[in-house]
Protein backbone atom coordinates (compact mmCIF):
# COMPACT_ATOMS: atom_id res chain seq x y z
CA UNK A 1 0.00 0.00 0.00
CA UNK A 2 0.92 3.46 -0.77
CA UNK A 3 0.05 6.33 1.80
CA UNK A 4 -0.88 9.79 -0.07
CA UNK A 5 -2.63 11.50 1.93
CA UNK A 6 -3.39 11.83 6.29
CA UNK A 7 -5.54 14.45 7.01
CA UNK A 8 -7.26 13.50 10.37
CA UNK A 9 -10.39 15.03 11.06
CA UNK A 10 -12.75 14.76 13.60
CA UNK A 11 -16.67 14.48 12.60
CA UNK A 12 -19.50 13.81 14.37
CA UNK A 13 -18.79 12.11 17.10
CA UNK A 14 -20.74 8.60 18.14
CA UNK A 15 -22.51 8.50 14.92
CA UNK A 16 -22.62 4.74 13.80
CA UNK A 17 -25.54 2.34 12.92
CA UNK A 18 -26.12 -1.17 12.25
CA UNK A 19 -30.17 -2.45 10.88
CA UNK A 20 -28.32 -5.86 9.90
CA UNK A 21 -28.78 -9.54 10.64
CA UNK A 22 -27.70 -9.83 14.48
CA UNK A 23 -29.07 -6.44 15.92
CA UNK A 24 -32.74 -5.92 14.95
CA UNK A 25 -33.06 -8.44 11.69
CA UNK A 26 -34.06 -5.78 9.51
CA UNK A 27 -31.77 -3.99 6.34
CA UNK A 28 -32.02 -0.47 4.80
CA UNK A 29 -32.01 0.48 1.47
CA UNK A 30 -31.41 3.87 -0.33
CA UNK A 31 -32.33 4.47 -3.75
CA UNK A 32 -32.13 7.98 -6.37
CA UNK A 33 -35.56 9.11 -6.29
CA UNK A 34 -37.34 10.51 -9.17
CA UNK A 35 -38.11 13.81 -10.15
CA UNK A 36 -37.00 16.29 -13.30
CA UNK A 37 -33.88 15.14 -13.41
CA UNK A 38 -33.02 15.49 -9.64
CA UNK A 39 -31.16 12.61 -8.29
CA UNK A 40 -32.87 12.70 -4.57
CA UNK A 41 -32.31 10.04 -2.44
CA UNK A 42 -34.91 7.84 -0.32
CA UNK A 43 -34.37 5.45 2.37
CA UNK A 44 -36.28 2.38 2.83
CA UNK A 45 -36.16 0.18 5.83
CA UNK A 46 -37.36 -3.88 5.29
CA UNK A 47 -37.82 -5.35 9.02
CA UNK A 48 -36.88 -8.63 10.24
CA UNK A 49 -40.89 -9.95 9.91
CA UNK A 50 -40.62 -9.17 6.08
CA UNK A 51 -43.05 -5.78 6.57
CA UNK A 52 -41.18 -2.48 4.74
CA UNK A 53 -40.97 0.95 6.35
CA UNK A 54 -41.68 2.70 2.73
CA UNK A 55 -39.59 5.26 1.16
CA UNK A 56 -38.88 8.53 2.34
CA UNK A 57 -37.18 11.41 1.03
CA UNK A 58 -33.62 12.09 2.74
CA UNK A 59 -33.82 15.81 2.95
CA UNK A 60 -32.86 17.61 -0.70
CA UNK A 61 -29.35 16.40 -1.17
CA UNK A 62 -28.97 15.30 -5.13
CA UNK A 63 -26.26 12.27 -5.96
CA UNK A 64 -25.00 10.34 -8.73
CA UNK A 65 -24.02 7.41 -6.53
CA UNK A 66 -24.68 6.24 -3.07
CA UNK A 67 -23.77 3.14 -0.82
CA UNK A 68 -24.51 2.67 2.55
CA UNK A 69 -23.66 0.25 5.94
CA UNK A 70 -25.19 -1.13 8.52
CA UNK A 71 -22.95 -1.12 12.03
CA UNK A 72 -23.62 -2.95 15.13
CA UNK A 73 -24.91 -0.43 17.20
CA UNK A 74 -27.97 0.22 15.03
CA UNK A 75 -26.83 3.08 13.14
CA UNK A 76 -26.11 3.17 9.32
CA UNK A 77 -23.26 5.08 7.38
CA UNK A 78 -24.09 6.56 4.10
CA UNK A 79 -21.82 7.99 1.29
CA UNK A 80 -22.92 9.81 -1.86
CA UNK A 81 -21.11 11.19 -4.67
CA UNK A 82 -22.75 14.81 -4.91
CA UNK A 83 -23.47 16.20 -8.30
CA UNK A 84 -20.33 18.15 -8.21
CA UNK A 85 -18.41 15.08 -8.25
CA UNK A 86 -17.24 15.40 -4.76
CA UNK A 87 -17.63 12.24 -1.60
CA UNK A 88 -19.86 13.02 1.00
CA UNK A 89 -20.92 10.78 4.36
CA UNK A 90 -23.11 11.28 6.89
CA UNK A 91 -25.12 9.21 9.69
CA UNK A 92 -28.54 7.97 10.59
CA UNK A 93 -28.82 7.31 14.28
CA UNK A 94 -31.07 5.03 15.56
CA UNK A 95 -33.48 6.63 16.37
CA UNK A 96 -33.98 7.98 12.77
CA UNK A 97 -32.39 11.23 12.83
CA UNK A 98 -29.50 11.79 10.40
CA UNK A 99 -26.30 14.18 10.47
CA UNK A 100 -25.48 16.60 8.06
CA UNK A 101 -23.19 15.77 5.09
CA UNK A 102 -19.78 16.41 5.47
CA UNK A 103 -17.02 16.06 2.66
CA UNK A 104 -14.40 13.75 3.01
CA UNK A 105 -11.09 15.13 2.39
CA UNK A 106 -8.85 14.20 -0.40
CA UNK A 107 -5.57 13.83 -0.86
CA UNK A 108 -4.00 17.42 -0.14
CA UNK A 109 -7.05 18.94 -1.14
CA UNK A 110 -10.52 19.24 1.14
CA UNK A 111 -12.86 17.42 -1.01
CA UNK A 112 -12.34 14.15 -2.83
CA UNK A 113 -13.27 13.64 -6.59
CA UNK A 114 -14.68 10.09 -6.44
CA UNK A 115 -15.77 7.95 -9.80
CA UNK A 116 -17.49 4.81 -8.09
CA UNK A 117 -18.02 4.18 -4.34
CA UNK A 118 -18.38 1.45 -1.71
CA UNK A 119 -18.13 1.39 1.70
CA UNK A 120 -18.27 -1.51 4.54
CA UNK A 121 -18.93 -1.83 8.02
CA UNK A 122 -16.62 -3.29 10.81
CA UNK A 123 -17.18 -5.08 14.50
CA UNK A 124 -15.74 -2.07 16.08
CA UNK A 125 -17.65 0.58 14.83
CA UNK A 126 -15.51 1.80 11.83
CA UNK A 127 -16.08 2.27 8.53
CA UNK A 128 -13.48 1.19 4.94
CA UNK A 129 -14.41 2.92 2.19
CA UNK A 130 -13.29 2.19 -1.40
CA UNK A 131 -13.51 4.79 -3.86
CA UNK A 132 -11.86 5.57 -7.58
CA UNK A 133 -10.68 8.80 -7.84
CA UNK A 134 -10.52 11.51 -10.89
CA UNK A 135 -7.47 9.26 -11.85
CA UNK A 136 -9.64 6.35 -11.95
CA UNK A 137 -7.36 4.24 -9.55
CA UNK A 138 -8.73 2.56 -6.46
CA UNK A 139 -8.25 4.66 -3.24
CA UNK A 140 -8.82 2.77 0.64
CA UNK A 141 -9.97 4.68 3.38
CA UNK A 142 -11.19 4.25 7.07
CA UNK A 143 -13.49 6.39 9.45
CA UNK A 144 -13.10 5.18 12.68
CA UNK A 145 -15.28 4.54 15.50
CA UNK A 146 -14.60 7.79 17.10
CA UNK A 147 -15.47 10.12 14.04
CA UNK A 148 -11.89 10.48 12.74
CA UNK A 149 -10.29 9.60 9.26
CA UNK A 150 -7.51 7.38 8.67
CA UNK A 151 -6.80 9.42 4.95
CA UNK A 152 -6.35 7.79 1.78
CA UNK A 153 -4.28 5.24 0.38
CA UNK A 154 -4.12 4.05 -3.29
CA UNK A 155 -4.64 0.54 -3.56
CA UNK A 156 -1.49 -1.28 -5.20
CA UNK A 157 -2.28 -2.77 -8.42
CA UNK A 158 -2.37 -6.56 -9.84
CA UNK A 159 0.80 -7.85 -10.32
CA UNK A 160 3.43 -5.40 -8.64
CA UNK A 161 1.47 -2.63 -10.71
CA UNK A 162 1.61 1.02 -8.60
CA UNK A 163 -2.38 1.46 -9.02
CA UNK A 164 -5.67 -0.77 -9.42
CA UNK A 165 -7.76 1.07 -12.63
CA UNK A 166 -10.95 0.04 -11.67
CA UNK A 167 -14.45 0.17 -13.17
CA UNK A 168 -16.49 -1.05 -10.97
CA UNK A 169 -15.89 -2.29 -7.04
CA UNK A 170 -17.09 -3.45 -3.68
CA UNK A 171 -16.18 -4.35 0.14
CA UNK A 172 -17.65 -5.93 3.30
CA UNK A 173 -16.34 -6.61 6.43
CA UNK A 174 -15.99 -9.54 8.40
CA UNK A 175 -16.35 -11.13 12.11
CA UNK A 176 -12.81 -11.04 12.43
CA UNK A 177 -11.95 -7.06 11.49
CA UNK A 178 -11.11 -8.20 7.78
CA UNK A 179 -12.09 -6.45 5.00
CA UNK A 180 -12.93 -8.15 1.28
CA UNK A 181 -12.78 -6.59 -1.86
CA UNK A 182 -14.04 -6.90 -5.40
CA UNK A 183 -13.22 -4.93 -8.39
CA UNK A 184 -13.61 -4.66 -12.34
CA UNK A 185 -10.16 -4.17 -13.72
CA UNK A 186 -9.53 -2.18 -17.51
CA UNK A 187 -9.24 -5.30 -18.88
CA UNK A 188 -12.80 -6.01 -17.88
CA UNK A 189 -12.12 -8.68 -15.54
CA UNK A 190 -13.21 -9.31 -12.04
CA UNK A 191 -10.33 -8.95 -9.21
CA UNK A 192 -10.86 -10.16 -5.54
CA UNK A 193 -8.08 -8.46 -2.68
CA UNK A 194 -8.30 -8.40 1.34
CA UNK A 195 -7.29 -6.44 4.11
CA UNK A 196 -6.79 -8.27 7.17
CA UNK A 197 -7.54 -6.60 10.38
CA UNK A 198 -3.81 -5.91 11.38
CA UNK A 199 -3.68 -3.56 8.34
CA UNK A 200 -1.93 -6.22 6.02
CA UNK A 201 -2.85 -6.89 2.53
CA UNK A 202 -3.50 -10.03 0.44
CA UNK A 203 -3.71 -8.60 -2.62
CA UNK A 204 -5.44 -8.61 -6.12
CA UNK A 205 -6.22 -12.18 -7.30
CA UNK A 206 -7.59 -12.81 -10.82
CA UNK A 207 -11.15 -14.33 -10.28
CA UNK A 208 -11.16 -15.76 -14.29
CA UNK A 209 -14.73 -13.83 -14.56
CA UNK A 210 -15.23 -11.24 -16.86
CA UNK A 211 -18.12 -8.42 -15.43
CA UNK A 212 -18.82 -4.89 -15.59
CA UNK A 213 -20.93 -4.84 -12.21
CA UNK A 214 -19.31 -6.73 -9.14
CA UNK A 215 -20.99 -7.21 -5.47
CA UNK A 216 -19.97 -8.99 -2.32
CA UNK A 217 -21.17 -9.93 0.96
CA UNK A 218 -19.64 -10.81 4.23
CA UNK A 219 -21.39 -13.95 6.42
CA UNK A 220 -20.93 -14.49 9.73
CA UNK A 221 -18.87 -17.56 9.01
CA UNK A 222 -15.75 -15.62 7.66
CA UNK A 223 -17.07 -16.61 4.35
CA UNK A 224 -17.83 -13.93 1.20
CA UNK A 225 -20.45 -14.40 -1.83
CA UNK A 226 -20.23 -12.51 -4.90
CA UNK A 227 -22.45 -11.35 -7.01
CA UNK A 228 -21.23 -9.95 -11.17
CA UNK A 229 -23.34 -9.31 -14.37
CA UNK A 230 -21.45 -10.77 -17.54
CA UNK A 231 -19.74 -9.30 -20.05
Amino acid sequence: MERVGCRHRRRQRGELRRPGPGHRGHVQRRRPGHGHRQRRQDQNARYKNGTWQGWSPVGTWQAKKIAVAGLPDGSTQTIIIGNDGNLYHAVRSTDGTWTSWNAVDGIGTATFQAGNIAIAALPDGSTQLLATGNDGLAYHNIRNANGTWQGWNKVDGYGGATGFAASSLAITGLPNGDTQMLAVGNDGKTYHAARYANGGWQGWWATGMGAQKVAIAGLTDGSTQMLATRN
